[in-house]
């Protein structure tokens, strides 16, 4: 008799709210319908039984937003009805029957966030390109302190048109200004100033400083060095 009595008089009622909630973009919020039912399994039950549906759909929905961008509305709407979409008792003697939320956001909030994708996307990608930019410009100057030649070479690969008497000029010029910044600068300073003295000697005098030079190369070890130029000094060499 008792169960037919609370049966009959238990209270029951729908349960309605807009709810926002702040997205992991901050500043940007979540909006959000929620719309269910609740029922009573108590005789003397909670006085507004509705509030503590409604409190609970709300904590499920802080456990996931705080973690979706806002451009994932949709994917916050199916992870939450996944939570609320079946029976729950509560405290207070409220049963949660159902819940559902409907998710969106305002067009202008999703088109700034979009629009700072875009600008972070182009970002990178100019970083990426000045990093290749720079990686060229260090292997060019890497060619030209360690051999002209090999830029020349570059440029009369991929420029032809361009090379001239002037870029030549140009080139040993920048040569030397890059050399003096190298590590070792002084020592490849020195060989530039040997090669531009014994320019205008005779061929013997050039054999004789060289023969000095490799007699001092193997008093410090290097030998191999000394071999090669007197190599180099040899009729066809």
């Amino acid at each position: 008799m008792r169960r037919n009595w609370l049966l009959r008089h238990r209270r029951s009622g729908p349960l309605h709210a807009i709810y926002q909630v702040e997205s992991a973009d901050h500043g940007y919020l979540f909006y959000l319908d929620i719309d269910g039912s609740w029922t009573e399994r108590a005789k003397h039950g909670h006085h507004n039984p509705e509030s503590v549906a409604i409190s609970y759909a709300v904590e499920q929905i802080d456990c996931v937003a705080g973690s979706l961008s806002l451009l994932q509305h949709d994917r916050l709407e199916q992870q939450v009805n996944a939570r609320l979409g079946r029976p729950e008792n509560l405290s207070g003697g409220i049963r949660l029957l159902w819940a559902s939320v409907n998710v969106h956001a305002q067009p202008q909030d999703v088109g700034d966030l979009l629009e700072v994708g875009r600008r972070q996307v182009e970002s990178k990608r100019a970083a990426e390109e000045m990093r290749l930019r720079i990686d060229r410009i260090i292997t060019f100057r890497d060619c030209l302190r360690e051999d002209p030649t090999l830029a020349l070479a570059q440029m009369l690969l991929e420029a032809p048109a361009k090379v001239s008497s002037e870029t030549l000029d140009t080139m040993q010029s920048i040569a030397m200004h890059i050399a003096a910044y190298a590590p070792g600068a002084e020592a490849v300073a020195i060989a530039q100033l040997l090669r531009d003295f014994t320019a205008t000697l005779k061929p013997d005098a050039k054999i004789f400083i060289a023969e000095r030079l490799c007699k001092v190369l193997v008093e410090f070890g290097g030998a191999e060095p000394a071999e090669q130029i007197r190599s180099m000094l040899q009729p066809g060499g």
